[in-house]
């Protein structure tokens, strides 16, 4: 497996791995925001959505 923190997504469908020196938050509802707090260099925004 791949080093890094484990992003689950709310309702456990999907996940992601992400790098350990960068944070995460819900930035909108739905929304996920990571970054690196240290180099501020770029981020990474997802919206996921489910079709029902």
């Amino acid at each position: 497996m791949a080093k890094g923190r484990k992003f689950i997504a709310p309702g456990g469908w999907f996940y992601m791995i992400y790098p350990e020196s960068w944070n995460e938050f819900e930035d909108m509802e739905g929304t996920f925001l990571f970054y690196d707090p240290d180099k501020w260099d770029g981020n990474f925004r997802i919206s996921a959505y489910k079709k029902e």
